[in-house]
């Protein structure tokens, strides 16, 4: 259920009543209610019913109208109960006072009226305090607001594009797929303390993984020493970053410095077994002549993807090496089995019957 269809689903407790003449009220000040249709309650009737009142409360009209006008942005009397509220004196209070009130019990309730609060006056103080009651009531419901937060966001800088808190939420929406609209809002914030310190470290963790990723293109054009130049510094930066380590790792090998990249494989071996790692440690082993070790990586590896053609041939390498041609031949005709289009399989396979 998105955001609108939710805080729409209010309207339906809500019963409308006629009234037939306006009425002039005094509060803090002397204002009308129109004539007219105004929303209520059904709870409210049914318990006037209960008591036998006629009478109808002020307080529960006006729980009506602030509900309808929060829920409703299109509801044909919403000039009529806006004006009705804005002259009220003191309507800004009472409102602000039962968005505190039901915060703990009625998040709901609370955004309603806030929603309410900000037709009435659209300060950025409202405006923030409403998105933080969206991101409280989404973390409640486990429901997704994402699009009413970002156009909520967004209205705040039609009022202060500076603003920082607005900056730095819409930077932490665009973080996962547009850094450069997430960097755009978080270099906004450095102006601002209260958002500086959280800004600078998401801009330099936007530029790690920017990093990370020119060196992934650079590998695919192998160009290996280049790649190197920006993984090393990372992994200083980041000893944990399990991806550079690994990408480091290849870098090594294509350049056929196997201990070094053994070197890289080996600080992940304590980290869950994923069957890229035992793969090029496989690999390095090998290409230093340790085909006993490299035969018991490629096994684990197989483990993880019984039926890879890659690793079956690798397998099949290894015992050809150890001298078991056999077993060397049987693994390369597997490898062909599930793929019969490998040509280096198969110049495996005539080199054994040449032997």
């Amino acid at each position: 259920m998105n955001y609108v269809d939710y805080i729409k689903k209010e309207v339906e407790k809500i019963l409308f009543i006629e009234i037939e003449r306006d009425i002039n009220f005094k509060i803090k000040n002397n204002f009308t209610l129109k004539k007219g249709e105004y929303p209520i309650y059904a709870e409210k009737l049914k318990e006037m019913a209960l008591s036998g009142t006629s009478n109808i409360n002020l307080t529960y009209i006006l729980e009506g109208i602030i509900t309808i006008l929060g829920v409703d942005e299109n509801f044909k009397y919403k000039d009529l109960y806006l004006s009705t509220l804005k002259n009220i004196d003191g309507i800004e209070s009472y409102i602000i006072s039962q968005i505190e009130k039901n915060k703990q019990n009625n998040l709901k309730k609370s955004l309603i009226y806030a929603n309410t609060l900000i037709k009435i006056n659209n300060s950025e103080t409202n405006q923030i305090n409403r998105i933080y009651l969206l991101f409280d009531l989404q973390a409640k419901t486990g429901l997704d607001f994402k699009d009413e937060i970002e156009k909520s966001l967004k209205d705040v800088l039609k009022t202060n594009i500076e603003n920082p808190t607005a900056n730095y939420n819409l930077a932490l929406l665009y973080l996962n797929f547009d850094r450069d609209l997430a960097k755009y809002h978080l270099r906004k914030c450095l102006n601002y303390p209260i958002t500086k310190k959280e800004a600078e470290e998401l801009l330099y963790k936007i530029e790690l993984v920017e990093n990370f990723d020119r060196a992934v293109d650079l590998i695919k054009q192998q160009q290996y020493k280049e790649a190197l130049n920006i993984l090393i510094p990372l992994i200083e930066e980041e000893p944990q970053n399990l991806n550079a380590i690994y990408y480091t790792a290849l870098c090594y090998r294509n350049l056929n410095l196997n201990e070094k990249a053994l070197y890289y494989l080996y600080m992940l071996k304590d980290q869950p077994e994923r069957p890229e790692v035992l793969i090029e440690i496989g690999l390095n082993l090998a290409s230093l002549s340790y085909f006993e070790d490299a035969l018991e990586y490629f096994k684990d590896a197989l483990k993880l993807k019984p039926n890879d053609q890659t690793i079956i041939s690798n397998i099949g390498v290894c015992y050809y090496y150890l001298g078991q041609v056999d077993k060397a031949k049987e693994a390369f005709e597997l490898s062909l089995k599930l793929n019969k289009d490998d040509e280096v399989t198969k110049k495996w396979l005539e080199l054994i019957k040449e032997d």
